[in-house]
């Protein structure tokens, strides 16, 4: 079984925040959900899932979150186009560890997850 992980899930739409919760604890995860501006540094977390609006939100979002924590972090967005280097290239274009678009299946998810979190440096 992966590592278990205490996952930060940043979401407003409620049915998408309550699937991620399902779907992440059914893999064995921890999750807890947060407002963008409740994450504190210090804060015992070890990924950031968060819903982004378009690039450009994502590009904001990521500086806010990385001026406070240093968790991986993983954006969603309807916005965000499909294929692994669209999406590898739109990561490192707003400096995340993931990007997924929308709508995505649990597989997918966790895939995204593994990836982000796999990119933890000791």
């Amino acid at each position: 079984m992966p590592k278990q992980l205490l996952i930060a899930l940043v979401e407003n739409d409620d049915l998408i925040l309550r699937l991620l919760q399902l779907w992440l604890t059914q893999a064995g995860h921890v999750t807890r959900t947060i407002r963008e501006p409740d994450l504190r540094a210090g804060d015992a977390i070890d990924l950031i899932v968060a819903d982004a609006a378009d690039a450009a939100a994502a590009a904001a979002m990521a500086v806010r979150l990385r001026a406070v924590h240093a968790a991986p972090l993983l954006l969603m967005s309807a916005r965000f186009h499909r294929g692994s280097a669209l999406s590898g290239a739109l990561a490192a274009q707003v400096a995340v560890d993931a990007v997924l678009p929308k709508p995505f299946t649990r597989d997918e998810l966790l895939a995204a997850v593994a990836a982000a979190a796999g990119s933890v440096r000791p």
